[in-house]
């Protein structure tokens, strides 16, 4: 059954399910904080003092992935006995160690990454905002 879809959060109404908070505040920011259509005449606006904001908590977000990382670096499991499903159960872990430290570095490489690319578009904003400005 195909019925129009209202995105919202009322349970009177058709609507996205969004259980996790994180989906629920990015749908608000993103409610509250659009960007206009190109060609529509508005301006684009930013809070800057905001957008700073959240680059440090990113920021501190990369650090503790990057803590987790190394946390797992010197982790080796150790089979509690010499029969076969106690080595295997020992190599898993080890394995799967290794994969969530490889996830952790990729994770906190993304982080950066972004955050490098954020803080680069702030600058960019600055720089157009104060080029608007000046020839006001």
């Amino acid at each position: 059954m195909n019925s129009p879809l209202v995105l919202g959060r009322d349970e009177g109404a058709d609507h996205v399910a969004m259980d996790d908070v994180g989906e629920v505040r990015l749908w608000d920011a993103a409610q509250e904080r659009y960007a206009p259509p190109a060609g529509s005449g508005q301006p684009l606006v930013m809070d800057v003092e905001k957008a700073r904001a959240t680059l440090a908590q990113l920021a501190i977000v990369a650090d503790d992935v990057a803590e987790l990382g190394r946390d797992l670096t010197f982790r080796q499991v150790t089979p509690p006995g010499t029969d076969e499903v106690s080595r295997n159960v020992a190599a898993q872990s080890d394995r799967m160690i290794t994969a969530g430290r490889a996830y952790l570095l990729s994770w906190h490489s993304d982080l950066v990454a972004g955050i490098a690319a954020l803080s680069q578009q702030i600058d960019a904003y600055e720089d157009a905002d104060r080029q608007n400005a000046m020839r006001a």
